[in-house]
């Protein structure tokens, strides 16, 4: 592949993340580094998995969801950029995980186990 600089491709690019880890291998393989106690064996990914798709309400879209075996929840964010308020935006990406792993009826103590992992990059741009 040749590098073009103008388009900076690199792995902090949405589509070069959502390409690379769409192969559950890679996937697996990043999440078995960063969380090496869990023992994670196999998970089912999504990449650029959509949350929060009511019309009138902000939609997130979250860079790399993954759930192993045990229903555990793993969702991989790449920041490119300083964020202002990294604690609110971690509270507000939990919250919309945890609404997204109760299915209807079920009560709260029913909230899969869920691991959000915020990746700040410091990109140099010229």
């Amino acid at each position: 592949m040749v590098r073009n600089e103008k388009h900076n491709l690199t792995i902090t690019r949405d589509p070069i993340l959502g390409h690379v880890f769409s192969k559950t291998e890679n996937c697996l393989h990043l999440l078995q580094s960063i969380l090496p106690d869990l023992g994670i064996t196999e998970v089912e990914v999504t990449p650029q998995k959509q949350l929060n798709k009511k019309l009138l309400e902000k939609n997130v879209i979250m860079d790399l969801w993954a759930k192993n075996k045990d229903g555990k929840i793993f969702d991989v964010e790449m920041q490119t950029t300083k964020q202002k308020w990294p604690g609110v935006r971690f509270r507000y990406y939990q919250s919309i995980a945890d609404q997204d792993s109760l299915k209807p009826g079920e009560d709260l103590d029913q909230i899969r186990e869920t691991y959000i992992i915020l990746r700040v990059v410091l990109v140099k741009s010229f």
